[in-house]
């Protein structure tokens, strides 16, 4: 069995950097899930967000969905609320 090992693949990826994002692997994808950052009210306008990103290597993102929760693009009624841990 190979050896684990671990690197940095990016230090600067497409999305606005956030604590408490959904993580997971889906049909030979990853996919970055929500967030939040109390700093960023740009990207974070209700301080988590409802973006959904995803990269085939980790080292290219591409966004799925954009935020629109705390905007006037958020409908409540065909949308979901930021998340933060994906909860």
């Amino acid at each position: 069995m190979p050896a684990y090992t671990r690197g940095c693949i990016t230090e600067h990826a497409d999305f606005a950097p956030r604590d408490g994002a959904g993580a997971l692997v889906f049909e030979d994808r990853m996919w970055l899930i929500g967030g939040w950052n109390p700093r960023d009210p740009d990207h974070f306008p209700s301080i988590c967000t409802n973006d959904v990103w995803s990269s085939t290597d980790g080292s290219n993102w591409t966004c799925v969905k954009p935020n629109t929760f705390g905007t006037e693009a958020f409908d409540p009624a065909t949308n979901w609320e930021g998340r933060h841990t994906a909860g």
